[in-house]
């Protein structure tokens, strides 16, 4: 079990490694500083005209940070496919397991390739919100409330994380299966549904069980109502998270999930 856990420890440091030299990140990385730049440029010119009706914390975080949830989320949930094809599908290769000196399973291969990718993922969304907030703060002007900042904006890279988790989740279950190119067709054809077009895979015939979806849930969990979400100061932190709660332990069921399912295919390939 200790030589187990050594194992997966050195593939997933291996995968944080060399994502942050990969070409698909360098490239996002910079797209991510570009947007950064440019939705500083507009909150500088369009809040102070636009909306200055607000209160400069609700303008702040309602507009400023608000303004690029979606398009972050979507761009966050198209990286994650990108790094995942490339990931997976060279581990089926076997590759990886022969920089190792003792055998690893391709399931303990997958899950520290899995962890590796994670903990990549959270330290870039956490970067790039924080340059986002960074920015907004400089040619804005920052909340009177840190705190109230930090709650949210940390709670914003935990939802955005966690989505990113399941579509990792998802992402390895196409490549178990499928060939690297049926894997990133499925992947993508997913995603855009979700976030271009808006067509949920779920049917709307099942009601109250659409919430399955995990768009829909992280929709849910980041908005009460239209006009009361996290980045809405009317709506006071802790009411956001007692809202919140139970969606967000939903999406972590729906990761465990995915992430058992993949475990059993990775066994049963192995008997």
């Amino acid at each position: 079990m200790r030589e187990l856990s050594k194992g997966m420890i050195l593939i997933a440091c291996n995968e944080i490694s060399r994502l942050f030299s990969s070409p698909i990140v360098i490239v996002f990385a910079a797209l991510m500083v570009i947007l950064s730049f440019t939705n500083a440029a507009g909150v500088s010119v369009v809040l102070p005209t636009r909306f200055s009706f607000l209160d400069h914390d609700e303008a702040f975080f309602y507009v400023g940070l608000g303004n690029f949830l979606w398009n972050m989320s979507a761009l966050f949930s198209f990286l994650s496919i990108c790094i995942g094809i490339v990931s997976f599908t060279d581990e089926k290769k076997g590759s990886l397991r022969l920089l190792l000196t003792k055998p690893v399973y391709r399931r303990d291969a997958i899950i520290g390739k899995y962890l590796g990718i994670m903990v990549f993922l959270l330290l870039m969304i956490t970067l790039t919100v924080c340059l986002f907030v960074s920015l907004t703060m400089i040619v804005f002007g920052g909340p009177e409330s840190a705190i109230e900042l930090v709650l949210r904006a940390g709670s914003f890279i935990l939802l955005l994380f966690l989505n990113c988790g399941f579509t990792i989740g998802l992402v390895t279950f196409f490549c178990i299966i499928l060939s690297k190119a049926e894997a990133m067709m499925a992947s993508i054809a997913f995603i855009a549904m979700e976030y271009l077009a808006r067509m949920p895979w779920v049917p709307s015939s099942l009601g109250e069980l659409q919430i399955i979806n995990p768009v829909n849930l992280y929709i849910a969990a980041f908005a009460i109502s239209p006009g009361k979400d996290l980045y809405s100061l009317a709506l006071p932190y802790s009411t956001w998270l007692d809202h919140a709660l139970p969606y967000l332990l939903l999406m972590i069921t729906e990761i465990i999930v995915i992430l058992l399912i993949n475990s059993i295919l990775l066994s049963r390939e192995e008997l």
